[in-house]
C-alpha cells in the first residue's frame, strides 16, 4: 500500500498540469485546486460539464490543452 503523498507535492519540480472534470463522481472535483497549489510548477484546469474521463469525453477540448503545455515546456526537463 502507498501511502499519503501529499507532503511530497512541493517537492515536485517539473512543470505540471492537471485536468479534471466538474462532475467527476470518482474524485472529488473540490480536490483539484489545493492539488495545483500544492505544486511548484502545476496549472490546473477544470472541464465544465465533463466527468472523471474528460481526455476521454471532450478530447476536442482536452487535446489542445495537453499539446500546448508540451509546447510550452518543449526542452524542459
Amino acid at each position: 500500500s502507498i501511502g499519503d503523498l501529499t507532503p511530497g507535492l512541493p517537492k515536485v519540480a517539473q512543470p505540471s498540469q492537471v485536468i479534471w472534470g466538474e462532475k467527476d463522481f470518482t474524485l472529488s472535483s473540490h480536490s483539484f485546486p489545493s492539488l495545483v497549489s500544492s505544486l511548484p510548477e502545476a496549472s490546473g484546469y477544470m472541464i465544465p460539464g465533463s466527468g472523471h474521463q474528460p481526455h476521454i469525453g471532450v478530447p476536442q477540448i482536452v487535446n489542445p490543452m495537453i499539446l500546448g503545455f508540451i509546447n510550452r515546456h518543449n526542452g524542459i526537463h
